[in-house]
């Protein structure tokens, strides 16, 4: 069963790096449809939720590969930050 797990993850990592070289980002939107994007979009969410250690965790080894992705943890604050920069800048 771990492995399964454990291919799955590399699975979904790998389309996550795809994103991520096509889009700049690795933040995927969340929609309800059952398209490839909105996989992955539900994937993403879900990692959020295990690193605050809701339904599940992430091993320090696939947290440091995501890190090395830049991967945003709380886009929010990070949405809030890039537009309070640039709010800086304008003034």
């Amino acid at each position: 069963m771990k492995s399964e797990t454990n291919s799955t993850w590399e699975q979904m990592y790998r389309r996550l790096c795809s994103y991520k070289k096509k889009y700049g980002d690795c933040n995927v939107p969340c929609t309800r449809s059952n398209d490839e994007m909105a996989v992955l979009g539900n994937w993403v969410q879900l990692l959020r939720q295990k690193k605050k250690g809701v339904g599940g965790s992430l091993s320090q080894e696939q947290i440091d590969r995501l890190e090395k992705l830049c991967f945003v943890w709380n886009p929010f604050d990070t949405k809030w930050d890039q537009q309070y920069e640039e709010l800086c800048e304008f003034q």
